[in-house]
């Protein structure tokens, strides 16, 4: 059986989230926060203008809001991070394994999709041709063609997919350090020759960027940080008050270095190495990104990130309306566009929060419990006799 990153320092029987507590990590669910929270600051200030002055006064402080688009990347670092370590427990349990990783993401994922698809349907005179593939997740493929995009941000989820779709046979094939760093060295080779190759194919919508080719060496540094955050020197280290100390001004002066790229927002490569190094530092348990991620707010807005990604588009529409009012009130009609956004992204934060956890707790978690529930007939089953043969035999 793989190794799994131990539950005894991070886990707790009464968290909210939907994760089994052996493999639950309090902190990959503060990281899920922090995503969640770049993701509609980059948005929020696409909604937020000024009567005379669109644009940000700060331009250090808009290259921090804008780099907010990144949020997806992390999402994917934490998502292959913590399906390797759950991964390791139920592989080792299911009687199938595969089929049974398959349905657990469907149920996690297909249920609030497809009651989004009802809303824009009904909201959007949306043709045939494009509700067919972006309901049932193949819609990445055309995303060059004006109008494929159902749901806003949908194309992270389409790349999400593509991996669930690999990682069961990822999982069997990849054991260790040395392994994972040869997938992510393949799969930065595969992103950079796609990036080189984007004349050869269309560019609208972002197609070419958004593409999974681009994505998928997040996924792979996800799996690198699993394998390494389970080696025995890892361990020791993260014991390390001065280590943890050390790791966390590592990763301040790298965000900073970051910023100051002259074309910081397309470095998607170099973001994500960060990224990597972000979620080691929090596995330091003396870090103050460690104290830092397992705050109870981080935590929340992390549980819930699923819908309130899905969610947080229409919340900033209706909240449009109230906007300028509210700015009234607070006699910042006509200030600059940075000090706007200060006093209305608190406001979408925390109305997303609420929805969040009212979407979680009534959609979400019913239809994860239901998967659960049809997962454990499923491996009830016993085994044919030439799967059973070979298990033996392997």
């Amino acid at each position: 059986m793989a190794p799994t990153i131990p539950a005894s320092e991070f886990a707790t029987n009464t968290h909210l989230s939907i994760a089994e507590p052996v493999s639950y990590l309090k902190f990959i669910d503060g990281l899920r926060g922090v995503a969640i929270l770049m993701v509609i600051a980059v948005h929020t200030s696409q909604h937020v203008t000024n009567l005379a002055d669109s644009t940000f006064r700060v331009k250090t402080f808009e290259m921090l809001v804008t780099s907010g688009a990144r949020g997806v990347q992390l999402f994917f670092v934490l998502s292959a991070l913590t399906l390797f370590n759950s991964s390791a427990h139920r592989f080792a349990q299911d009687t199938y394994p595969k089929l049974s990783f398959w349905l657990r993401r469907a149920f996690r994922i297909l249920p609030f999709w497809w009651l989004m698809h009802v809303y824009y349907v009904l909201r959007n005179p949306i043709p045939l041709q494009f509700v067919v593939p972006s309901l049932f997740l193949y819609f990445g493929f055309i995303r060059y063609r004006t109008g494929s995009d159902v749901i806003p941000g949908g194309w992270s989820i389409f790349v999400e997919e593509t991996f669930y779709l690999l990682m069961p046979f990822l999982f069997t094939r990849i054991k260790n350090v040395t392994s994972a760093l040869y997938l992510c060295l393949s799969l930065y080779a595969v992103s950079y020759v796609w990036d080189w190759s984007h004349s050869f194919f269309p560019e609208a919508n972002a197609f070419h960027f958004d593409f999974p080719l681009t994505q998928w060496l997040c996924f792979g540094l996800g799996i690198l940080a699993f394998f390494a955050m389970n080696t025995e020197t890892f361990k020791k280290m993260a014991s390390n008050v001065t280590l943890g100390r050390m790791m966390d001004c590592i990763l301040l002066l790298a965000i900073l270095e970051l910023l100051g790229l002259p074309n910081y927002h397309q470095a998607i490569r170099t973001q994500t190495l960060v990224f990597l190094l972000m979620v080691m530092t929090a596995g330091f348990r003396h870090s103050f990104t460690r104290r830092a991620t397992e705050n109870r707010l981080l935590v929340l807005y992390g549980t819930c990130c699923y819908s309130l990604y899905l969610l947080h588009f229409l919340i900033l529409d209706f909240l449009d309306p109230y906007r300028e009012r509210f700015l009234a009130v607070l006699r910042l009609s006509h200030a600059p566009m940075d000090i706007q956004f200060l006093a209305w992204y608190p406001v979408v934060c925390l109305a997303g929060l609420g929805a969040g956890l009212v979407s979680f707790r009534l959609i979400e978690k019913p239809c994860v419990n239901l998967g659960k529930r049809l997962i454990t007939r499923l491996n009830r089953k016993p085994l044919p006799l030439s799967e059973l043969t070979t298990q033996r035999a392997s």
